[in-house]
């Protein structure tokens, strides 16, 4: 979703394609860092939903006691998720047991993209993030540089944008920042002027 806007933009900025392809492989290097920043964030239990890698290689370096995934209906993205931490014991629940036991420390989910206006990300996203903060536990979020968006991206089923509000912490490259600094950041994320009628259309679509 979010990184293609990003690899246009290098690409229509750069003088050449090909460099500006180029810098968008860099940054894509550059999220390779959001793992080892955010593991020593994550507590011993954990509460994920539906599929990012970003959440699964998280898990993987810091190997909490408990992994436990959304099933994330429909599409049942989390079951998958739950396989492919089967070395740390995960598990899948479906949607609705989870979120009324919540049995984790922390919420932590991935990103599609992060606009100044909120996060897009599986449908229930929401509901995770507002049942940890009910219970006084921090939601996290996982976002790569390339998944900001000065403009908020629309989100059709099965997404849905979560107010950056909801979140604790927005995990970048550089550590985490919190929801009003996300929104900055987001909104000063590089956009191609010739872009920029384009998505701001989808956007009110």
């Amino acid at each position: 979703m979010a990184p293609l806007w990003r690899l246009a933009t290098e690409v229509l900025e750069a003088r050449e394609p090909a460099a500006g392809a180029s810098r968008f492989l860099e940054l894509l290097h550059r999220d390779d860092r959001v793992p080892e920043v955010a593991a020593p964030l994550l507590p011993e239990a954990v509460l994920t939903i539906s599929w990012s890698s970003t959440v699964i290689a998280t898990c993987r370096l810091r190997r909490p006691r408990t992994v436990l995934c959304m099933v994330s209906e429909p599409g049942g993205e989390g079951r998958r998720t739950a396989e492919a931490l089967v070395e740390l014991g995960a598990r899948a629940l479906p949607d609705e047991e989870a979120l009324a036991a919540f049995p984790a420390q922390a919420a932590v989910l991935g990103a599609d993209a992060v606009g100044p206006g909120g996060l897009v990300n599986k449908v229930r996203t929401g509901a995770l993030c507002r049942t940890a903060r009910g219970r006084g536990l921090p939601a996290i979020a996982l976002a790569g540089e390339t998944k900001l968006v000065p403009v908020d991206l629309p989100a059709p089923e099965p997404f849905e944008r979560v107010p950056l509000a909801l979140l604790d912490a927005v995990v970048l490259p550089e550590g985490p920042v919190g929801p009003e600094e996300a929104a900055r950041r987001a909104r000063a994320a590089p956009l191609h002027p010739s872009l920029a009628p384009l998505l701001e259309e989808l956007a009110r679509g």
